[in-house]
């Protein structure tokens, strides 16, 4: 496969909805103003074929980049999106602290892919 081409509308919409997230408690897909991966992306570009995302939060060395990938890559659903041959394009949010707790000694993490024509 060739290599994932970072995407600064897809950063921009991954990091919006890892911020939107840190403060309920938990990790969800929707976004507190309802939204879904596409429309989140779609606020900063025109996503055609498709949008996918993984979320994540790890603590210690388990809140690492390498440890949060090689859980998603250790995961079925995840590693499908991450190798699903038409996303192309990726964007990565990060914040500190696992969701609802940005003391924590922990890292919470949202992995935004797309393609786009």
């Amino acid at each position: 496969m060739a290599p994932l081409r970072w995407s600064k509308g897809l950063t921009a919409a991954a990091a919006d909805h890892v911020r939107d997230q840190g403060p309920i408690g938990g990790l969800e897909h929707r976004g507190t103003d309802n939204s879904d991966p596409a429309r989140r992306a779609s606020r900063y570009g025109r996503w055609i074929q498709g949008v996918a995302e993984n979320i994540a939060w790890g603590q210690g060395k388990h809140g690492s980049p390498a440890a949060i990938v090689a859980a998603w890559m250790a995961s079925p659903p995840h590693r499908e999106t991450i190798l699903t041959e038409g996303m192309r394009d990726v964007g990565i949010g990060v914040r500190p602290g696992k969701p609802g707790d940005r003391q924590s000694s922990a890292a919470s993490y949202t992995a935004d892919f797309g393609y786009r024509n």
